[in-house]
């Protein structure tokens, strides 16, 4: 069994306003036909709304690591907080 959490960019229910009209559009999108020139749409389309979650993954995180530190009494820059916020969201790889 898998301990780990479902991200947010799955759930439906979590999704933003503009994440959810990203995949409105790709099933709009997959409706019309099949082509290459869709294929490349439907491809950029999903690309469009992992950068949209990666956005919104990474200021919830930002929020999170200042609500942290301001409880601990920690001062922390933008550019640290930025910082941490990369290292927590980066692919294992590459951290």
């Amino acid at each position: 069994m898998n301990d780990q959490p479902i991200p947010r960019r799955i759930r439906v229910d979590q999704m933003t306003t503009a994440e959810l009209a990203i995949r409105d559009t790709i099933a709009v999108v997959e409706r019309a036909g099949a082509h290459p020139l869709l294929t490349d749409a439907v491809t950029l389309l999903g690309q469009a709304q992992a950068k949209v979650a990666d956005y919104v993954d990474a200021h919830s995180i930002e929020h999170d690591i200042k609500l942290l530190a301001t409880k601990h009494g920690v001062v922390l820059t933008p550019g640290m907080v930025r910082d941490m916020a990369s290292f927590f969201t980066a692919q294992p790889g590459k951290r």
